[in-house]
Parts: structure tokens; C-alpha cells; sequence
């Protein structure tokens, strides 16, 4: 069997859960029940920017260049 030590495990650097700086709901998807949940688990992660979308249309996106 192989050892932390072998695998140098112990270097790495503890995980961390992601979490979205923007979070955008489309109207169809604001109508689904388990959203309100997601809706949730967002805010209690801090997440600021929760919109939900006058349709279900997802444009302008914007991602790191």
C-alpha cells in the first residue's frame, strides 16, 4: 500500500469550495420547486448577485479572457 508520504500528500494545500460571484436564474427555472433551495444555499454562501431573468434567454455572458 502507498503512503501519504510516497504520494506527498501532505504538501498539497487543503481544498476549497468554489463558490459564483453571479448567480443567474432563468424564468423557467424560478419556477421549479427545488429552486428556491438553490436560491438558499447561495445566499447562505454569500453570493451577492442572485437576478432572476425576465426570460429564459442567457446572453451577454462574460467569462475570464
Amino acid at each position: 500500500m502507498t503512503t501519504a508520504q510516497e504520494l506527498d500528500l501532505t504538501s498539497l494545500s487543503p481544498t476549497r469550495l468554489w463558490v459564483p460571484k453571479h448567480v443567474m436564474i432563468t424564468r423557467a427555472a424560478a419556477e421549479l420547486p427545488h429552486t428556491a433551495g438553490i436560491i438558499r444555499r447561495c445566499e447562505r454562501a454569500g453570493v451577492d448577485d442572485i437576478r432572476i431573468l425576465p426570460g429564459n434567454a442567457l446572453t451577454g455572458l462574460r467569462g475570464a479572457t
